[in-house]
């Protein structure tokens, strides 16, 4: 989508420089956007290719097996998470199915009418799909099997007739790749060099099983391989048998899938690696073989009200699949955008951790966002050139990337998209908050580095089920009110903390590293209430330590410590609470540096709050 919003000449030469990536989609996208398109209006293109591709599958399927056999592969096509995903993702995917399907059928037309327009039709689909992705020249394996299995002598008695159809078919499919040779001609030196780039490509059985999941069921990718995926392979190995047995399926499915293995291995044997979405060419011929095996049990159960059960049992776990995808399996990346533009802050530089994180972010910022590529030095030395980072990651930043911040905070996780984090390094000079009251008349803090977001933007999306009939709940969330820094409470630790350890009492005391650390509170229904924090400040700091309490973004209480626990306590109105959700901030004027020990300014017991008619 950022290729396709640059001029249609300059789209045209990124994506000769990509190469992998031929130009169909993106010059499709650049037209949607040059009439003033959105997004949500961009999408529909693919949703419409996604969904007329499964009817001409049902029409194909119907006029080679039989209706029922048909009903079945749109069925799983139209609930498939596979299928349903590459019909809304911004990319070629979509076009290719509808490219491979069309094939089928122009395929069809020239059998039945051997003709000029037939093979203008098959030539144009041809060189649609070539332009619309690489592996489109998968499809056309089977293709030629249909071709085989419908003109034989018992199919086609008349010699000539049989000549006739392969003359046109043969023009068609040549005249097809040939329109695309040109840009074979424009882009092999790139594609070529990119073809001998060795991937780490690591194969064994747990890796099939995913890449399987992959193809059928799966939320997301890399999801291993669950009971409802190994009922969809037994139907699969079923249909392989079906199909054993049948002229089409032996002529078109069975070669379609020895394809699909021998395109596997080939990127096994050029160590590229490999995705469910590169077999996309060869996937509606999957989803005839699961319905052929799936129409073969129903037809052995016998009894029609065991086969309604059955295939309402099929229906609904489908269905399940696809609403947790929909819930679960889609990254958002313009929630994670919005969450960029509240929480920058002036003069903040923007880092993404890897290359795909800039992309995305890129798009729905609308400016360049520079990125590490997972190189945790060159973080550190944008840090060193900037007092403060906002870094945008879409996996857990572990501490080889932050260990060089003096203050590190995880702002938002946006669901199954990406990590907000702040890192910040402390200017040169005294210690934040250092200050002596008499000489500057007030403590002097520095803004703390967390903050809190809103949180719809962290929430899970609602599922297929909850956007129709207008039900958008929100995730229900046990109350914390208390954090004793027990393993139940991790989770709800943000940021500058040292793993709690647990006394000899019994009890545990949990470090905080540098000068700030941040946790958050959960309350069913905001009421006004008293928050207490029992801490105590390091035992080997000098000249007193005092601690600065904030509750989503408010300053509550500023206290000197002592060495010994005491409670700091203060009064939460009502309105401080955000959505039911409370980010404490506890900052520290100094801290205790020591060599090989992370830095420690003070050590806490525990965190909580009362309600107003409780609290002491």
């Amino acid at each position: 989508m950022t290729v396709a919003s640059l001029p249609l000449g300059d789209t045209l030469a990124a994506c000769a420089a990509d190469a992998e990536n031929v130009p169909m989609y993106a010059v499709i996208a650049n037209l949607a956007l040059r009439m003033g398109l959105n997004e949500p209006w961009i999408r529909l293109f693919p949703v419409a290719a996604g969904m007329a591709s499964i009817g001409l599958l049902a029409v194909w399927t119907s006029r080679h097996f039989d209706r029922g056999t048909a009903l079945a592969a749109a069925a799983f096509c139209a609930l498939s998470t596979f299928h349903i995903r590459y019909s809304q993702e911004l990319r070629a995917y979509p076009y290719l199915l509808l490219m491979c399907t069309l094939t089928l059928l122009a395929a069809d037309r020239v059998r039945a009418r051997p003709n000029w327009w037939s093979t203008a039709a098959l030539a144009l689909t041809v060189a649609a799909g070539c332009y619309t992705n690489l592996t489109y020249v998968l499809v056309l394996v089977p293709v030629t099997g249909l071709m085989v299995a419908t003109t034989t002598r018992a199919r086609l008695a008349d010699r000539s007739a049989r000549r006739r159809v392969w003359r046109h078919f043969a023009t068609g499919v040549v005249l097809g790749v040939l329109a695309f040779a040109p840009w074979v001609w424009r882009i092999w030196p790139t594609l070529s060099t990119r073809l001998a780039r060795p991937r780490t490509s690591e194969w064994d059985l747990e890796f099939l099983g995913m890449h399987w999941q992959g193809l059928t069921i799966a939320q997301g990718h890399s999801e291993r391989i669950t009971w409802f995926g190994f009922v969809l392979a037994v139907l699969f190995a079923v249909g392989i048998a079906v199909a054993v047995g049948n002229r089409i399926g032996r002529a078109v499915l069975l070669p379609a899938m020895a394809t699909l293995l021998a395109w596997e291995i080939v990127l096994v044997a050029i160590r590229h690696w490999t995705t469910s979405r590169y077999d996309t060419a060869l996937w509606p011929f999957l989803a005839v073989l699961i319905a052929l095996g799936f129409v073969r049990v129903l037809r052995l159960l016998r009894f029609r009200p065991l086969q309604w059960a059955a295939g309402a049992g099929v229906a609904a776990m489908l269905l399940v699949h696809a609403d947790a995808y929909l819930r679960n399996g889609r990254p958002q990346w313009d929630r994670a955008a919005a969450a960029v533009r509240l929480l920058q802050r002036p003069d903040e530089q923007l880092v993404a951790l890897e290359h795909f994180d800039r992309i995305c972010l890129e798009y729905y910022l609308g400016e360049q966002v520079a990125t590490v590529n997972l190189q945790a030095q060159r973080l550190h030395d944008r840090l060193d050139a900037s007092p403060s980072l906002l870094v945008v990651a879409g996996r857990p930043l572990d501490r080889k990337y932050t260990r060089h911040a003096d203050i590190h905070a995880r702002l938002a996780v946006i669901h199954r998209t990406a990590e907000i984090h702040r890192l910040r390094r402390t200017p040169d000079g005294p210690p934040a908050g250092a200050r002596d009251p008499a000489e500057s008349g007030a403590r002097s803090w520095p803004d703390p580095v967390a903050e809190p977001v809103p949180a719809e933007l962290e929430a899970p999306p609602p599922g297929c089920l909850a956007r129709l009939v207008g039900w958008a709940p929100r995730t229900p969330e046990e109350s914390l009110t208390r954090v004793e820094f027990a393993a139940r409470d991790s989770h709800h630790l943000h940021s500058g903390w040292d793993p709690p350890k647990p006394r000899a009492d019994g009890t545990t005391l949990a470090w905080i590293v540098g000068p700030e650390a941040s946790l958050e509170l959960r309350l069913a229904e905001p009421a006004p209430g008293r928050l207490a924090v029992r801490l105590r400040s390091h035992p080997e700091i000098e000249n007193g330590q005092w601690v600065r309490v904030l509750f989503n973004g408010q300053a509550l209480a500023e206290r000197e410590l002592s060495r010994d626990l005491e409670v700091v306590s203060a009064d939460v109105p009502a309105e401080l609470w955000r959505d039911g959700r409370g980010l404490l901030v506890l900052q520290l004027a100094r801290v205790r540096e020591a060599p090989g020990v992370r830095p420690r300014s003070a050590e806490v017991d525990w965190v909580a709050w009362t309600p107003a008619a409780a609290a002491p």
